[in-house]
Parts: structure tokens; C-alpha cells; sequence
């Protein structure tokens, strides 16, 4: 299952989350090139947050406490597409009403550099945990949350404690980002007047996406 993941196809993006182009998980997490991520937390009707235990079988910080759901974003996905796709594979839910909270850079270890966003939504039907990404999950009154993240900090996964004190209005390591969002370096409709041979997907003006290779002069849409 972990080589299965490791050679999933992400998009590699540079700072300001222009997508550059493709690896795999593996290649990137052995380089430090960045990347997309999302991170969804997940309330019940009486605003308890789901808080799962990562698996033991994890190559990262296993055995710590995760968001309601951690996923890449895959070549050619936006971040709520690969939120979504998240929360059906790891919980079971489908058609979620995602909020979103926040689009942020941070580095989550070595090697480990993220543009992501964070979502919430509120789900009180079954679910189904995901036995190879969760160890054990439950519902846990935030207040609960607030004291544990500020008592024992060590037991969460790096990401998840910058986010929860984020949520929480604790100060934490996340670098905000603006909410724009962009996708793949091109898409497949038309041919780009402005760099012959490719597409993109804005063909009678300069293409934003268009950042091949470092040389090329940036366009403003």
C-alpha cells in the first residue's frame, strides 16, 4: 500500500503555488520540492471535532493525532477536489459542504514543503475509518482539544497542531496565503498564442499558468 502511494504523480509548485511541474510523492518528499496538500476537519451536530490517531503503519509521526482528514492534492486536482475525495476514502463521506478556512505554506519536517488548505465541515452520519491511514478516531469537545494541544502539543502531528492553534486563535507557524487558486500548468483546450506548441487556458491573452521554464518572461492575465 505505502509504494502504491509513493508513486502517486503530484503536481510540484514553487512558492506562490505555481505549478512548475510533476513527481512522485516519493521523489518530492526526498527532494523538498513543494507541493499541494489539504486538510479537512470534520464537527458533529454538537461541534465535537473528529480527531484521529495516524496510523502505526505511517512513515510519518505515526501514532499521533491527525486532522479529520490529510491528503495530497494529485496532478490535475484542485484542493477541493482532493479534500472531498479525502473524506470519502478515509471516512466514507461523500458529497461533504466544505468550508474553507485557509490556504497557507509551511514546511512540515524535513523535506516537507506544503501549500495547502484547510476545510471544515459538519457530518453526524456513519462512517467508515480507513484501517491503513487510522489508528483510532472520536469526537472530542474542543474545549478538550484547546487543553490537550496546550498540555501535550508533542502528540500531534506537526501540521495538525500549527492548524488547530490556527482554528483555535492561538498563535502558530502557518504562512497565510491569498485565497486564489490555481490549476495545472495548463489545461487541454485551446493553443496558446503566447508560448507556440502548448495549451493553456486563457488562448487569446498571457497565460498565468504558463511558467515552464525560469527564463520565460511572466505574463499578467
Amino acid at each position: 500500500m505505502r509504494d502504491r502511494f509513493m508513486t502517486e504523480i503530484l503536481d510540484v509548485v514553487d512558492e506562490n503555488d505555481n505549478v512548475i511541474g510533476k513527481a512522485t510523492r516519493e521523489e518530492i518528499h526526498t527532494s523538498g520540492m513543494w507541493h499541494r496538500g489539504v486538510h479537512v476537519l470534520v464537527f458533529d451536530s454538537q461541534g465535537r471535532l473528529l480527531l484521529p490517531v495516524r496510523s502505526l503503519t505511517k512513515d510519518k509521526f505515526p501514532n499521533t493525532y491527525d486532522c479529520s482528514v490529510s491528503e495530497h492534492v494529485k496532478t490535475g486536482e484542485t484542493f477541493e477536489e482532493a479534500a472531498t475525495r479525502g473524506l470519502r476514502e478515509e471516512l466514507g463521506i461523500v458529497k461533504p459542504k466544505l468550508q474553507r478556512i485557509v490556504k497557507f505554506r509551511m514546511s512540515y519536517g524535513t523535506n516537507d514543503n506544503t501549500i495547502a488548505v484547510l476545510y471544515k465541515c459538519r457530518y453526524s452520519g456513519k462512517m467508515k475509518a480507513d484501517k491503513m491511514e487510522i489508528k483510532s478516531m472520536n469526537f472530542i469537545p474542543l474545549g478538550e482539544v484547546k487543553k490537550l494541544l496546550l498540555m501535550e502539543e508533542h502528540k500531534f502531528a506537526p501540521w495538525t497542531r500549527e492548524l488547530l492553534k490556527r482554528y483555535l486563535g492561538i498563535p502558530s507557524k502557518i504562512e497565510e496565503m491569498s485565497s486564489g487558486e490555481r490549476r495545472g500548468i495548463c489545461s487541454k483546450r485551446e493553443k496558446c498564442l503566447w508560448h507556440p506548441g502548448m495549451k493553456c487556458l486563457f488562448p487569446d491573452k498571457p497565460c498565468i499558468f504558463c511558467k515552464i521554464e525560469k527564463e520565460q518572461q511572466k505574463h499578467g492575465c
